[in-house]
């Protein structure tokens, strides 16, 4: 038997996973919630740099996101408001924003009070899609690819070792109006500083310069085409 590494077929998939380059033109909650830089590149047309390990992590996070919305009778509900597009995942009792993550289930598991904390950028996507159809409370429905990573789980007082085990929570989050409109604030602040950047060509920050999104709290580095990360490792 003869073995060896295939990277035709492999490089294939990656391309067809990463998808055809696009420049959208429209405003829609998913980019104004993370980095306007990033977002204003996107539009520009400049190509986006993006490692394969990301592709390969939204590609799972994908699947495992349609295989869930077949739970619901209504899914990917577009709305609008003040020229901002919005994508609801799915609604039952209320509406529902879905999320695969490797962070590990310990992170929330004790105390619901941190999950705004851990996951910062789907709960103001929430709380955005709150706003735009005038309610003030929302389901966060979050899928834990590996479960809890400590491996164990107690039972009658001793802990069993488990492996790996796929977990999904779900919570429900209400909001106050003075958060809500905050948020919107913040939003449409994005959208005003792209909208700015385009017209004049001068995105803000220059190469090289460090900074903190202020919508998604996540550390970026300018590139000079657009800001990337390194792969998150969320393992730890």
């Amino acid at each position: 038997m003869k073995v060896k590494v295939n990277t035709e077929v492999r490089d294939k998939v990656m391309k067809r996973l990463t998808g055809e380059r696009f420049t959208p033109k429209t405003f829609s909650i998913t980019r104004l919630i993370q980095c306007p830089r990033k977002t204003y590149y996107m539009m520009a047309g400049t190509k986006a740099v993006i490692y394969d390990v990301s592709t390969l992590y939204m590609a799972r996070g994908r699947g495992i996101g349609r295989e869930i919305q077949t739970g619901f009778e209504k899914t990917e509900v577009r709305i609008e408001r003040d020229g901002i597009r919005g994508d609801i995942d799915a609604f039952d009792e209320r509406l529902i924003e879905i999320y695969t993550t490797n962070t590990s289930l310990s992170k929330v598991q004790k105390d619901e009070t941190k999950v705004p904390e851990v996951f910062r950028t789907k709960v103001k996507q929430l709380m955005a899609y709150c706003y735009m159809t005038g309610v003030k409370v929302g389901d966060l429905l979050v899928f834990f690819m590996s479960g809890d990573y400590t491996r164990f789980t107690e039972v009658f007082g001793t802990n069993i070792y488990t492996g790996i085990r796929p977990e999904l929570k779900c919570w429900t989050l209400e909001f106050t109006d003075e958060e809500l409109e905050e948020n919107w604030k913040n939003i449409l602040d994005n959208k005003a500083d792209i909208e700015l950047a385009l017209k004049t060509g001068s995105p803000p920050l220059t190469v090289g310069e460090e900074f903190e999104c202020k919508s998604c709290g996540f550390n970026y580095t300018c590139l000079g085409e657009e800001p990337v990360t390194e792969p998150v490792e969320e393992l730890k």
